[in-house]
């Protein structure tokens, strides 16, 4: 049976024994290449469940830090099947606070509270 990291892409052929991905080297539940299914979606519709998938990944990190990587790499994969015009649209909240800041690099963003938000990673 072959299995594809579900954060890297690398596939393996044999999995007997293989506790972690020889590439990346996480433990994530691998997916079976044979799964894999062609989609008729919306960019707008990816966006959404995008979304929420990295939200719960961001709640969830403490218990399973992989999770967010894994959420990236599958918007990654998503973003690779894009057709050309839609390529350059975001699909994570993390990608969408980067636009913002490179179109306003002094600006601040605050959630209802008034507290400011300052994303992860950008």
């Amino acid at each position: 049976m072959a299995a594809r990291c579900c954060i890297c892409s690398h596939v393996v052929e044999a999995t007997e024994g293989l506790q972690r991905c020889p590439q990346c080297g996480t433990a994530m539940m691998p997916n079976d290449p044979k799964d894999d299914a062609p989609f008729t979606l919306n960019v707008g519709d990816l966006r959404i469940l995008l979304y929420w998938a990295e939200r719960w990944a961001r709640q969830c990190e403490k218990e399973s830090p992989d999770m967010p990587k894994v959420v990236y790499a599958i918007a990654q994969r998503v973003r690779d099947q894009l057709p050309e015009a839609a390529k350059g649209t975001p699909l994570t909240m993390a990608e969408d606070f980067g636009k913002l800041k490179e179109a306003y690099p002094g600006a601040k963003m605050f959630d209802a509270q008034g507290n400011e938000i300052k994303p992860d990673g950008l």
